[in-house]
């Protein structure tokens, strides 16, 4: 009798070994390389100049939930805003150095009706009605002696903004390498006036093994986010690795985007080597359609051209369903520039692939597999 007043403690204890064993065998699970998919053009965009709104070189693409098309013109330093054919509806900003100016643009995000602009090189952050009111400008300041030095920025539903950020000491009027206290990035948030909201990582972070990272970012991050916060991460451009996190920082799952075509270089000392590797330059999750769109490129040598060399595009797509990633779709072969895409709510992809101001075209695809 006395014994079995352990029974339903025993038992608690099974089942909870027994559901260990489980989510473990799931996160261990193999990923399947699902079908190949075909791109099939849809339509093209033809961007069109007025006589008072020149078109220069693109910085970034992005598509909002109404088909608006925004346009980060680097030329420029101002958001341009086009509707689905192609026409001039606003611009936002403008070159210079005051409240509403912009300069050197490193990157945007659109989340209803605000524009989340990152600007002068990482150092400030602006935001806008798509009417182009500004709402708010703000630079970030030393703080004991530190700075924030970005490259990514991301906004959420609540409007607060979450950047990649190194750590600078001193001022910015002589910049230096040397300054930056690390080579690691971590994830700060602010809220739209700069008040600093917490970060996410930690710089004594160290590499856990060879491909995956503790929650502290090298080598030109790329993040996105979805409804709920969490945080889907390639911690490394060279690295064919997503991680997922809670908006706390907390890891979730990792995710693997290796492929054939995908040439790793962990020996950054072989130059030659890394030249020749690949790098990630977009990542995207789409909640409707519960995939990552990612785009990589790989520096390689052209045919009997012995000394140059160029790069060539490709798109994977991992399903969170199925746990599955397709073979990579090739965009552009033999290039010298990233082509600037962006994915839709709905899944369409487009892609702008020439930023010549006389033909200036984005082309819109749709994803479909191919049949056996």
């Amino acid at each position: 009798m006395q014994n079995r007043q352990y029974i339903p403690i025993i038992i608690i204890l099974l089942v909870s070994l027994l559901v260990l064993f489980l989510i473990n065998s799931c996160n261990k699970s193999e990923q399947k390389i699902s079908k190949k998919f075909d791109m099939i053009k849809l339509n093209d965009i033809v961007l069109k100049e007025s006589n008072n709104m020149l078109i220069g070189e693109c910085k970034k693409i992005h598509i909002d939930k109404n088909d608006k098309l925004y346009y980060a013109d680097k030329s420029q330093q101002q958001i341009i805003i086009f509707d689905r054919l192609g026409n001039i509806i606003k611009k936002i900003g403008r070159y210079g150095d005051g409240p509403e100016d912009l300069s050197n643009i490193v990157d945007f995000d659109v989340i209803d009706e605000n524009i989340f602009i990152f600007h002068k090189g990482g150092l400030r952050v602006s935001t806008f009605k798509n009417s182009g009111e500004l709402i708010n400008t703000f630079t970030f300041d030393l703080e004991n002696n530190i700075l924030p030095y970005g490259s990514a920025l991301v906004a959420n539903k609540m409007s607060q903004i979450i950047i990649t950020e190194r750590t600078y000491k001193g001022n910015m009027d002589n910049f230096s390498l040397e300054k930056f206290i690390t080579n690691t990035y971590l994830l700060g948030k602010y809220d739209i006036y700069g008040k600093p909201l917490g970060k996410i990582g930690n710089y004594s972070s160290r590499i856990i093994n060879s491909k995956k990272f503790a929650p502290v970012f090298i080598k030109m991050p790329l993040f996105c986010i979805d409804s709920k916060d969490n945080i889907f991460l390639i911690s490394s451009c060279k690295l064919p690795i997503v991680q997922k996190f809670d908006k706390d920082g907390f890891f979730i799952r990792e995710i693997d985007l290796q492929s054939s075509l995908f040439k790793s270089v962990f020996d950054m000392a072989d130059m030659e080597q890394s030249y020749l590797s690949s790098f990630f330059y977009y990542i995207k999750y789409i909640e409707k359609k519960h995939k990552i769109f990612a785009l990589f490129g790989n520096r390689e040598k052209e045919p009997d051209q012995t000394n140059k060399k160029s790069l060539s595009f490709f798109l994977i797509v991992w399903d969170e369903v199925t746990n599955s990633l397709s073979q990579p779709i090739e965009l552009i072969q033999y290039a010298s520039k990233a082509p600037k895409i962006d994915v839709d709510m709905n899944g369409v992809i487009y892609v702008l692939t020439d930023d010549t101001p006389e033909n200036i075209t984005i082309t819109k695809y749709a994803l479909a597999c191919q049949e056996k």
